[in-house]
């Protein structure tokens, strides 16, 4: 599971040790990142289905912009049970905050520093697993998943990498409401071998969202949102302003 918006190490640890989590008997990958609201990725997994090999952060850098600090990637190598490699990379990419076009360069420069880790992944081993997911703060039609990342829908047969939340944003659904439109800024991105019948296949050619009435809020208009925990300053007690989105694989 990968996770934005991570306070500290600590706070996963404490997270993977409450309630039926601690039965999982998870373990944290965790790196500092430079943001300055001290927010960072992770990602937690059960070293019984999971074997961790390597993993890094991946600075994404502004050589127009030197003091603008965002969010590393997390870059996780590691192998199942099954002895299947897979390389994982866990995103929280550069806010719309100042307008989408005024910001977009931002995130084309972190889909930019992605793109080129995950080309020298297939470099090596042009038959790897790759997998990446997180909160991109873009669509899967703009520009930096579209373009830059090269991202495509799950109908594309020449592709490398497959956004599987194609689907779902093309029904109008998303992970994030803003002022009352759905907008899908949570992204998990495959490479195309894991659509074949080879191995672990992503189940149904596409991703989901996961969302419960616990976890909603509806406004004086009969609007819904993912219940929040924080409005600015205010503090809601809800649970995140996005909901997650997620895969299923299948041997």
């Amino acid at each position: 599971m990968g996770l934005s918006e991570v306070e500290n190490e600590q706070v996963l640890t404490d997270l993977t040790r409450t309630g039926l989590l601690a039965n999982g008997k998870y373990k944290v990958i965790h790196h500092e990142s430079p943001d300055f609201r001290g927010i960072d990725c992770a990602l937690i997994y059960r070293p019984a289905e999971f074997k961790v090999l390597e993993h890094s952060a991946i600075p994404v850098k502004f050589e127009d912009d030197p003091d603008y600090k965002t969010r590393d990637i997390l870059y996780v190598k590691g192998r199942t049970r099954s002895w299947e490699q897979f390389h994982i990379f866990v995103n929280h990419w550069p806010s719309r905050i100042g307008g989408v076009e005024q910001t977009k360069a931002k995130r084309k420069k972190a889909a930019a520093v992605l793109k080129n880790k995950i080309d020298s992944v297939l470099e090596s081993k042009p038959n790897a697993r790759i997998l990446v997911m997180g909160d991109m703060n873009d669509e899967p039609t703009n520009e930096s998943l579209l373009e830059v990342l090269n991202a495509q829908p799950p109908s594309n047969q020449n592709t490398e990498l497959v956004n599987l939340m194609f689907p779902a944003d093309k029904e109008g659904r998303g992970s994030y409401n803003f002022r009352g439109n759905w907008n899908m800024l949570d992204n998990i991105v495959v490479s195309a071998n894991l659509l074949d019948d080879k191995g672990f296949e992503v189940m149904g050619d596409q991703g989901f969202i996961f969302y419960q009435d616990w976890m909603e809020f509806t406004n004086d208009e009969g609007v819904m949102y993912p219940n929040r925990t924080y409005g600015g300053p205010n503090y809601y007690g809800g649970v995140s302003d996005h909901f997650p989105v997620y895969i299923r694989l299948k041997r």
